[in-house]
């Protein structure tokens, strides 16, 4: 039986790889996303605990409730310096938004082409398909051509022998 060759093989293969490659991007977008998302949390951490740190420094939590409230002593160094810390997170924090709302499009962006690219991988697998039922259907054709020939031919060589 001969072999099936399909004649777009090399498209095949290209599409494949097309495919590969839209699935690498999309995966590094999403590694660059969750990175982000991760250096955010970060930020916020960090802003959260200057802003605790500053409440810690106006108000100090070792009073008891229903004391009388004496004037608090405050460093204004260090309150200024928490609240640089605090404005500085929130401002990278503000950057890595930005960054992530970049990344999430170009993402989306990469998960559209790798449909693209699935539906034209999907179109030439079919094509091989259709292609390799017709092979297989006209093989088993041929085969029962041939077979009928032979039966043919037997039954002439019977006919023949006979007269």
């Amino acid at each position: 039986m001969p072999r099936f060759v399909f004649p777009l093989q090399t498209l095949l293969r290209q599409r494949e790889r097309e495919q590969r490659e839209r699935q690498l991007v999309v995966a590094e977008y999403e590694r660059q996303r969750l990175q982000l998302l991760e250096e955010l949390r970060q930020r916020q951490q960090r802003i959260d605990q200057c802003r605790a740190q500053v409440r810690n420094l106006l108000s100090p939590d070792d009073s008891q409730p229903g004391d009388v409230k004496e004037s608090v002593q405050v460093d204004p160094r260090l309150l200024r310096h928490s609240a640089a810390m605090s404005f500085t997170a929130d401002q990278q924090a503000r950057v890595l938004a930005l960054k992530l709302a970049g990344v999430l499009k170009r993402q989306e962006q990469a998960r559209e082409q790798l449909r693209l690219a699935n539906i034209r991988l999907k179109v030439v697998k079919q094509l091989r398909e259709k292609q390799y039922q017709q092979f297989l259907e006209n093989e088993r054709k041929r085969e029962n051509d041939e077979v009928d020939e032979l039966a043919v031919m037997q039954a002439a060589r019977r006919i023949g022998s006979e007269l």
